[in-house]
């Protein structure tokens, strides 16, 4: 099963609030720091951006209050709120004072430590009063407050399970389908629209009763109200012969069913009971716009599921509804399966082991490199020209184009630059000659002093400047 990583996505006035803390209040210190953030429901946004982290600009806390403004000598305390509709997530970060601390540090051991943090909350049942920890997110930084300039990356630990929890086929009984679709299977399926309606209304009671840090992880449980039978015991017959009719077994189909909603730790104070297993639901909140690739968060829940209450087969509530739309998306139920099997994690001396872990953001340094977004700049422009004057040109054909430029002086310096203005992407120099002395004011690009010697080669000076 696939899980879709989160992304990071941060607000400006974020580095304003850590320019200001470093400055001010960290100086040397180059201490870990808690930190903030929130995700939520966005059915419009693309699939692949859809599981975001953000981390807005009064994130950065100690405790339960925020270090957002220097005034007068100290920091004005202002708490956290998230905004309605979003879900709290716990990280921490690390602000480096050097480029080079930042660059060296050991990413693993980093990552390792607040993987720790999650399994070791889930063994000691800490978790409970924080469920948020389940999508824990870890930020290294370096703020060059000289050039105000900051390079950060973000890690979000998520603890592998194994043996791996596989998708399970749904086997619907005549609780939920007529006999003739009992033969249906699939590994996902929607709850009807009445069970929608009121779980929804369920879970927006159950949050008012808990703080934030409850609000993205929690149990379900479907309770079903048989409907009123009409007949009466003495109708029930006691004669073979007697045309009073038996009572009919009920018709599960006119249920009407309630739900009820709790904290994770009620799992262990008998939360389900005697339910059904049908009835019973382990629910998270659910960023993720793929239709078979949960949020990153369940691979935690599921260490907590499979560790802590020793479970090997559960049903999953990707829950996604916003109240304040009437057609948003559907929640979804996933029914989850895992090996019988001893986990591997269990060492010999009987205590379990942190079991491997993954998380880091896929670096997109690359994306932001002045190269590339210079290279991007000169085909906007070709385009533009293209849209605007000539719509019958063909740009892909100009940049697979090859050119061989007799002559690399100064004639050859321009033609160069005029090709490269035009996305030529593959110029040949070729000459037989030395960079003479009066050929550098005449050169576009500036020179360097071992250019202006009269001993350079012209094919190795345009390489040197193209």
């Amino acid at each position: 099963m696939q899980y879709t990583p989160f992304i990071s996505d941060i607000e400006i006035p974020f580095f304003s609030s850590l320019a200001t803390l470093k400055l001010n209040h960290d100086k040397l210190d180059d201490s870990i720091h808690n930190i903030l953030g929130f995700y939520e429901v966005r059915p419009s946004d693309p699939q692949e951006v859809s599981c975001r982290m953000q981390v807005p600009g009064n994130a950065l806390v100690a405790d339960k209050w925020v270090l957002l403004k220097w005034s007068k000598g100290s920091f004005i305390d202002l708490p956290f709120r998230v905004p309605f509709g979003a879900f709290r997530a716990e990280g921490v970060i690390k602000n480096f004072n050097t480029a080079e601390e930042y660059r060296i540090v050991d990413k693993s051991a980093m990552l390792h430590d607040a993987g720790k943090r999650i399994w070791d909350a889930i063994m000691d049942g800490s978790v409970y009063s924080s469920p948020s920890l389940l999508a824990s997110f870890l930020m290294l930084s370096f703020a060059d407050l000289k050039k105000y300039r900051f390079s950060y990356w973000f890690a979000f630990p998520a603890i592998h399970s194994n043996p791996p929890w596989v998708p399970s086929p749904v086997h619907h009984d005549s609780r939920d389908l007529d006999k003739s679709e009992n033969a249906i299977h699939q590994s996902s399926f929607s709850l009807t629209n009445s069970d929608r309606d009121a779980l929804v209304d369920a879970v927006l009671a159950w949050r008012s009763t808990v703080e934030p840090r409850q609000h993205g992880f929690f149990l379900a449980r479907r309770v079903r109200h048989l409907p009123s039978q009409p007949q009466l015991e003495s109708n029930i017959p006691t004669d073979p012969g007697s045309n009073a009719s038996p009572l009919q077994a009920p018709d599960y189909n006119k249920c009407n069913c309630t739900w009820e909603v709790s904290s994770l730790s009620t799992y262990e104070n008998g939360f389900f009971g005697n339910a059904a297993a049908e009835d019973c639901f382990i629910c998270f909140v659910d960023p993720s716009n793929y239709p078979d690739a949960p949020g990153w968060m369940l691979r935690n829940l599921l260490i907590l599921i499979r560790h802590k209450w020793r479970l090997n087969k559960v049903q999953i509530i990707r829950y996604r509804e916003i109240p304040s739309f009437a057609m948003g998306p559907q929640s979804t139920v996933m029914i989850l399966k895992s090996d019988t099997s001893i986990d591997d994690s269990f060492s010999r001396s009987g205590s379990l082991v942190m079991p491997k872990l993954s998380g880091w953001e896929r670096n997109a340094n690359e994306h932001m490199d002045p190269e590339r977004i210079a290279d991007q700049s000169v085909d906007l422009n070709l385009k533009l020209m293209k849209w605007r004057i000539t719509p019958s040109l063909n740009l892909d054909v100009i940049k697979r184009t090859k050119c061989l430029l007799l002559g690399a002086g100064t004639l050859g310096c321009y033609v160069a630059r005029n090709l490269l203005a035009w996305g030529v992407q593959t110029i040949n120099f070729v000459d037989n000659g030395s960079v003479s002395f009066s050929n550098p004011p005449f050169v576009p690009p500036k020179l360097s002093r071992k250019f202006i010697q009269g001993f350079v080669p012209p094919v190795m000076f345009c390489l040197y400047q193209w």
